[in-house]
């Protein structure tokens, strides 16, 4: 079970990785500066899942 958890929460974190690339690789476009703020927004994500793995693999 623990190594599911750990494996969905850095899964999670590639995930938020891979959007951030994508919005900083393309800039917002007219009509969808609402998508680029999303992507953006699950990038910055990415610090969330860090702490979740740091605190999982301490209670280890």
């Amino acid at each position: 079970m623990r190594w599911w958890e750990v494996f969905g929460n850095l899964r999670c974190g590639i995930i938020c990785i891979g959007q951030a690339r994508r919005a900083m690789e393309s800039p917002a476009k007219q009509g969808r500066a609402g998508s680029h703020l999303e992507l953006l927004t699950i990038g910055r994500r990415t610090a969330e899942t860090e702490w979740e793995l740091l605190n999982l693999m301490e209670e280890e």
